[in-house]
C-alpha cells in the first residue's frame, strides 16, 4: 500500500491462506512500518481462523500484535528486538490468557532477498503454552 522508504509510513496488508482435508486457516494482518534514518520500527496486527477435524467443526482463532525496532549496522544487516503479545480465541467463545514473548532479532538483506530471524521467549508463565519458540521470516521483493 505504502513504502516506508518513500512515504510518510509503510503500510501493507497481508493475507495468507492454508488448507487440506481436516484444515482451513485464514490469516489476515496489517502491517505498519517506520524508518528514521538507520533505525526500523514495526507493528503487525494479525487475525487467524482456524476449522479443523473430519468435517472442519473445531473452530479457532488467535489475535497477536508484535512490534519491533531494529537498528541498520550495514545496509544489509540489521539487529533489534521484538515482542509478540497474543490471545487465543478457543473456540470463539471466550478468550484464552494473553501471552507475552520478547527476544532480539537479526536480518540480512541481499538484493532482492532478505531472512530475519528471531527467537522469543516467553515473559507471561502461562504453562499450557510454549516458552519459547523461533521464526524464521524469508522473502523477496518483487
Amino acid at each position: 500500500m505504502s513504502n516506508p522508504a518513500t512515504d510518510l509510513l509503510g503500510s501493507a496488508i497481508y493475507e495468507e491462506i492454508r488448507g487440506g482435508d481436516r484444515l482451513v486457516e485464514l490469516e489476515a494482518k496489517i502491517i505498519l512500518q517506520e524508518n528514521l534514518g538507520r533505525f526500523v520500527f514495526a507493528y503487525n496486527a494479525t487475525l487467524e481462523a482456524r476449522w479443523e477435524g473430519d468435517k472442519l467443526t473445531e473452530k479457532s482463532g488467535e489475535c497477536s500484535q508484535s512490534v519491533g525496532a531494529s537498528y541498520e549496522i550495514t545496509p544489509a544487516i540489521l539487529i533489534g528486538v521484538e515482542a509478540l503479545h497474543q490471545i487465543d480465541l478457543p473456540n470463539w467463545s471466550r478468550s484464552g490468557p494473553a501471552i507475552v514473548y520478547a527476544g532480539p532479532d537479526v536480518s540480512y538483506r541481499h538484493a532482492n532477498w532478505y531472512f530475519t530471524l528471531t527467537p522469543l521467549a516467553q515473559l507471561t508463565r502461562v504453562t499450557d503454552e510454549v516458552n519459547f519458540q523461533a521464526r524464521l521470516i524469508v522473502g523477496m521483493e518483487f
